[in-house]
């Protein structure tokens, strides 16, 4: 009877230890598969942001070059040489930024100049560039990755306009090749590689020694793909894999028409990861051992007791102990119920979140938890006991005697030896957390999305000032006014780029915007027959909108006057822009080397709308403004934190 005893009891612990320890590996391998995911999702939206990002910055750039009075005429006239030396500085600048090809092409999309190779021009690119011929014959901006004569990369192609006539385009180009990849293994590690869906259709000058791939971080690819999977990035489906200790991640690309042109393939180390479940692995057998042995030591001691009454009660009495105490040792809301939704046990965490419904043992669960007179068929616990299997759910929590908004329900049928259910152990475990942390992320994102549109809609609002501008081109004082409009708003456009490339939705790094905003405003100034320098010396801060935008404009204006007014009946001179903190306050002092301002001109009460906007930002930032007139013209703005 005792050996009987002992071997059934054996049996069901080991069934029970087998279920928890498989169900526990389970969730661990779920765990894994989820940050694996998590990474591939990332790896893409972030090869995906990179290369949206080179061409909205070119794009962004030519509009600039595209819509100069100066650039358009040397061009109409097609003064080659002329033109080569007014782009020289922007051409030196480029280049510093990794841009490798800015060219300028005639109507019928014949290479008219190539400032990276001055000396080559006149060829047809009709034949294999047609990022060209769509940005002249559509006249609309063209973008995209595409094959040209210098290799694969980010091609931006606009059309230009003299006096309302289509004269050709210009393009800015940049490599897309192993600099990417370097960048993509600098933030995140590994090995990348670039490969082409059809490498023998190119047409590109460049000799590639590796007929493999595009480019790559290491000589050789250590893990070809299978034709089945080439099959399915064709289709645009981004894959990922894991092999031993490493992740590959393949994200597909398109070309400017958006044809599928070929893929980035991420070879990611995982090896923390692959430890983390084979130590939980392990330490779950180990824990499934001990448990295990201390079955077996209670059924062998009931066993050997059951003819025994007082040693029978003793027995119940210790393991109902040990019951209970692990019972209570659980971290999430735990209760028992029985097939009429009857309540018959529950553990302190389950209490404490029900606190103002105890008792809660005697009451049926789905008035406690679902706040219903009947019983819902949607419920996990009823479904475990309609499926013999367990049952999830996410479900927003209907209690308010506990911070808690979000759970996950896990409900385990409890069977009996007849394959009945007898009862539903239910597992309430706290996800909030989780859940506000989801939210957040979505939130970014969409703040992000809006911040790219605003900057978008801004820079058609600037051009579109440009081209109602033409309408006015015998009133130059119209047109200045067209022209102001516009640098202000490429300023805020400015903001909400800088906002959009950044992390944190809700600040921008000043150093970088000012930086950025007086280059550009150089830019579309200087001239061969002026030079002027320009210094900035910015610290690095953290600023909201309602400041940076504000700072920028005033910044715009006051440089605007400068390069109009400050440098008459000189050849050269210097414009010098600071911004610090002191104290409690940032200080922006803004400096040029000019003529100045005449002591008999009252400033107070000019009338210009450049100073005019200058002191009602001033006044919309709480702040003071001063003015040097000696050597030059020095703004002093104070502005509080």
């Amino acid at each position: 009877m005792n050996n009987r005893l002992l071997v059934v009891f054996s049996a069901i612990f080991l069934i029970l230890i087998f279920s928890l320890t498989a169900v526990s590996v389970y969730f661990q391998n779920n765990i894994v598969d989820s940050q694996l995911s998590d990474i591939s999702h990332n790896m893409e939206a972030n090869i995906d942001n990179r290369m949206e990002a080179q061409l909205d910055k070119a794009e962004m750039l030519l509009i600039t070059i595209s819509e100069n009075e100066e650039y358009q005429y040397l061009f109409a006239e097609r003064e080659r040489e002329k033109l080569y030396y007014k782009l020289y500085q922007i051409n030196r600048q480029l280049k510093d930024r990794g841009v490798s090809q800015f060219q300028f092409h005639l109507p019928n999309s014949t290479s008219f100049l190539r400032l990276h190779m001055p000396d080559t021009y006149g060829d047809d690119l009709s034949s294999f560039r047609e990022t060209v011929n769509r940005a002249n014959s559509d006249l609309t901006t063209t973008s995209g990755l595409e094959e040209g004569r210098g290799g694969l990369g980010f091609r931006v192609v606009t059309p230009i306009f003299y006096e309302n006539e289509h004269i050709g385009s210009v393009e800015i180009g940049q490599n897309f090749d192993q600099i990417f990849l370097n960048n993509l293994k600098k933030d995140f590690g590994g090995e990348y590689f670039i490969y082409i869906f059809e490498p023998e259709k190119t047409v590109s000058w460049l000799d590639s020694p590796n007929t493999e791939y595009l480019a790559s971080t290491i000589e050789k690819d250590p893990l070809p793909i299978s034709e089945n999977e080439l099959a399915k990035l064709k289709e645009m489906n981004t894959l990922h894999y894991q092999h031993h200790n490493e992740l590959v991640i393949l994200v597909p690309f398109t070309d400017y028409s958006d044809q599928p042109l070929g893929y980035v393939k991420a070879i990611i180390p995982i090896t923390e990861i692959n430890d983390y479940l084979t130590t939980s692995i392990i330490s779950t057998l180990i824990l499934s051992s001990i448990i295990l042995l201390l079955s077996l030591f209670v059924a062998l001691v009931l066993s050997t007791t059951i003819t025994k009454k007082f040693n029978i009660e003793k027995e119940l009495k210790q393991s109902k102990n040990l019951k209970d105490g692990i019972f209570e040792v659980i971290q999430d809301a735990v209760c028992i119920i029985e097939s009429d939704m009857t309540i018959k046990d529950v553990n302190k965490v389950m209490e404490k979140w029900y606190s103002s419904k105890m008792p809660l043992i005697g009451r049926k669960w789905h008035e406690i938890f679902q706040t219903y007179e009947e019983k819902s068929n949607e419920c996990s616990g009823i479904k475990a006991f309609e499926t013999k299997q367990m049952c999830s759910d996410i479900v927003p929590i209907r209690c308010v005697d506990a911070n808690v908004e979000w759970i996950e329900l896990l409900a385990y049928p409890i069977i009996d030896e007849d394959d009945k259910v007898t009862k539903v152990a239910i597992f309430l475990r706290d996800i909030t957390q989780r859940k506000k942390i989801e939210e957040y992320d979505r939130s970014q994102t969409i703040i992000k999305e809006i911040h790219h549109r605003v900057k978008n809609n801004l820079q058609v609002i600037a051009s579109l000032l440009n081209m109602q501008s033409r309408l006015f081109k015998h009133d130059k004082k119209v047109q200045n006014a067209f022209e102001d409009s516009q640098r202000r708003i490429i300023s805020m456009s400015l903001a909400h780029e800088k906002l959009y490339s950044t992390e944190n939705v809700a600040s921008i790094e000043i150093s970088d915007y000012v930086e950025s905003l007086v280059s550009n405003i150089s830019q579309m100034y200087n001239n061969i027959d002026k030079k002027i320098k320009t210094e900035t010396v910015v610290t690095k801060n953290y600023l909201d909108m309602d400041k940076t935008i504000p700072i920028g404009l005033i910044i715009n204006e006051i440089i605007t006057n400068s390069y109009k007014h400050a440098f008459t009946g000189k050849d050269s001179g210097k414009i010098k822009i600071s911004f610090v903190q002191v104290d409690d306050a940032y200080e922006l002092v803004v400096q040029d080397d000019g003529i100045g301002i005449p002591d008999n001109l009252d400033y107070d009460n000019m009338k210009s709308l450049g100073l005019t906007v200058i002191n009602l930002l001033v006044k919309q930032l709480n702040g003071k403004i001063e003015m040097d007139r000696s050597n030059g013209t020095t703004y002093t703005i104070v502005i509080p934190k």
